[in-house]
């Protein structure tokens, strides 16, 4: 593989938002340690180059004392400092939105092909919740499961959904059984449902009745009617 001059193996845009989401491709399919290490030394290299600023020490100092009164509205009053503050503290904020996208970073069900069933599933739910359909293209009771499990992956974005044909990510997998659901959980099986069955509330079964099994296997936040 081709470096440049200061023999770091440098990423696309494109490979890093791929990585970012659980796809090892381009670099990172077959430099992907390298190229962490090298963020981990660019990290510790910034942080010991970082020039000391006596400003952001002293209004730091201010906020842990009470002296400024933040909120959402970021509400400064009753300071020279008030400008030096507000930077700040909009920095911070700006920050914690950025940890809150990342944690919130899924949003929608994507299918995925049968050989991304280990990156995609497995090792993806070792940071978060994973809920994978089986299903069987065409058959009616997989898409009603999909066409539900859609608009509740657009609820609940910190919780990945992908669908799967069945027989794909298990060889001769019996169609009496799809829709079939897999909970992954830390990188295990935490459950698996086949068929629409469980997923209903008497004769009901939409939104409400999945977000309600959902959360009585702590996949999502939220009360459920089930036992």
């Amino acid at each position: 593989m081709e470096r440049t001059a200061d023999k770091r193996v440098h990423t696309s845009e494109w490979e890093d938002a791929q990585y970012k989401y659980g796809n090892r491709i381009g670099k990172y399919a077959t430099h992907e340690l390298e190229i962490l290490a090298q963020r981990v030394g660019d990290k510790t290299e910034d942080a010991a180059l970082r020039a000391y600023d006596p400003t952001e020490e002293k209004v730091n100092d201010k906020i842990e004392r009470g002296g400024y009164e933040c909120t959402d509205g970021v509400d400064i009053q009753g300071s020279d400092d008030d400008d030096d503050a507000l930077a700040l503290i909009r920095q911070r904020r700006l920050q914690e939105l950025q940890k809150k996208a990342e944690k919130q970073k899924f949003g929608i069900l994507r299918h995925i092909a049968g050989s991304h069933y280990v990156n995609e599933i497995t090792d993806a739910s070792e940071n978060s919740w994973v809920v994978a359909i089986l299903i069987k293209p065409g058959e009616s009771d997989c898409e009603k499961m999909l066409k539900i499990m859609q608009t509740v992956a657009q609820k609940h974005p910190d919780v990945k959904f992908v669908s799967i044909v069945s027989t794909e990510a298990i060889p001769n997998f019996p169609d009496k059984h799809v829709p079939c659901v897999l909970l992954y959980h830390k990188r295990e099986l935490v459950r698996q449902m086949t068929t629409l069955d469980p997923w209903k509330h008497g004769r009901n079964f939409d939104v409400g009745s999945v977000e309600s099994v959902l959360a009585s296997n702590g996949v999502i936040q939220g009360e459920s009617d089930e036992d």
